[in-house]
């Protein structure tokens, strides 16, 4: 780009010491942050380097900082003295017992794969595969009571709007709230931005947003047939009660509903819907009794599109699925495998991806605990998996404890 002169830096440690010195920059104690004692130290202090607390001022050693703000009563204001600011409660606190008990209490938040609204992580097909669309954890028991089933689609409304997502029934919320995650926008799914239920409600002081405090209304949604399906190339913006596109390593995976029976789906109106150019008939399979019905179209040998749907949640291996784009299939037989989405010796299925930097599916690492991998350091020897970020280690942990007891 023409500015190497000020990019200098040789390695990790050179751009620490940077960020170190600019710490302390016309500091004098005004900013709690402050690590200008590193500013001067060395490669093999940087890689040696432990957790340390700041601040660790130039005048400080790396063994003698300080651990605990304000312990000489002294603040970050221009007169060093303490800011308190009296409040008053809002008026308007909702409870369980506020004449609204068959309303739920909206978290929002992250998962472990995204960051922000997926401006950049949607890109990635890894990062993609452990959580592919938007969803809803409930509590088993609000899902009893709503007649909600797992996998099925659900929407979430109050005052402000409504949203659609698939709903997650786990353990990991109490009964009365409700986590959907905020990483979902328009770009990517049709109707899944969380914000559209947030009251624009802040903290008058602060300015903190009450972000975790919405009262919703939860309930199974109007859905004929659910589908599924991988394809080649990006569709266009889609015009569908419910859809999500996520990157795949060699194409596109859409998780989708429609308004109309399986039965009444025409291959060559799904076919204008989702963008494809094709002239072929596709390979097509329906299974009447169960409302199953699915289509594959190829391009000589690749598959270009392949679509799953019925009445329920599709029951098919996503990442298997996502993984034929990358095959060759010539003959009939090996077309056959596609509509069946079955794993064979030649393409095995991983299951969900648990370890998205090392792509290693669940199936993977049952297999390795079959085996006798007790722990997390012999799974990621056998595996590979979490033997990179480590941010999959809770669930292998959530995944040795499960077999262990099976």
């Amino acid at each position: 780009m023409g500015y190497e002169a000020l990019f200098p830096w040789q390695s990790a440690s050179d751009i620490f010491r940077e960020y170190a010195a600019l710490s302390a920059t016309e500091n004098d104690g005004e900013r709690d942050f402050d690590i200008g004692v590193w500013a001067q130290r060395d490669a093999n202090d940087y890689a040696t380097m432990e957790p340390f607390y700041w601040p660790q001022t130039a005048q400080l050693s790396a063994t003698n900082s300080q651990t605990r703000f304000f312990s000489n009563g002294m603040f970050y204001t221009p007169d060093r003295k303490a800011r308190a600011i009296a409040v008053t409660p809002p008026l308007e606190v909702h409870s369980q017992e506020d004449g609204n008990d068959h309303k739920l209490v909206l978290n929002t938040g992250r998962v472990r794969d995204h960051w922000h609204t997926m401006t950049r992580t949607a890109r990635s097909a890894r990062l993609s595969t452990q959580m592919a669309e938007p969803f809803c954890e409930i509590s088993r028991h609000d899902a009893k009571v709503r007649a909600i089933s797992d996998a099925s689609l659900v929407t979430i409304s109050n005052e402000l709007g409504f949203i659609t997502v698939r709903a997650l029934i786990t353990d990991r919320v109490k009964s009365g709230e409700i986590f959907v995650p905020i990483h979902w926008t328009d770009q990517v799914s049709a109707r899944a931005r969380v914000d559209l239920l947030i009251p624009p409600v802040k903290d008058p002081i602060s300015g903190q947003p009450a972000s975790k405090s919405a009262r919703v209304d939860v309930a199974a949604a109007n859905i004929q047939s659910y589908g599924f399906a991988v394809l080649k190339d990006k569709p266009n913006r889609l015009t569908l009660p419910y859809w999500a596109l996520a990157k795949s390593k060699d194409g596109w995976r859409v998780e989708f509903a429609l308004d109309i029976r399986p039965g009444s789906v025409s291959a060559k109106k799904l076919a204008a819907t989702f963008g494809l150019e094709v002239d072929d008939a596709p390979l097509a399979f329906m299974d009447q009794t169960n409302e199953h019905l699915r289509f594959a179209w190829f391009d000589e040998d690749q598959l270009q599109a392949a679509f799953f749907i019925a009445a329920d949640p599709v029951p098919v291996s996503r990442d298997f699925v996502a993984g034929l784009l990358s095959g060759q299939w010539r003959s009939f037989a090996e077309r056959a495998q596609v509509i069946a989405s079955m794993p064979s010796a030649k393409v095995p299925d991983k299951g969900k991806i648990i370890c998205a930097c090392m792509h290693v599916g669940s199936n993977e690492i049952a297999s390795a605990i079959g085996s006798g991998c007790a722990t997390l350091n012999e799974i990621a020897s056998k595996t590979g998996a979490g033997s990179n970020c480590g941010s999959c280690k809770p669930e292998i942990k959530e995944m040795l404890h499960v077999h262990a007891a099976e």
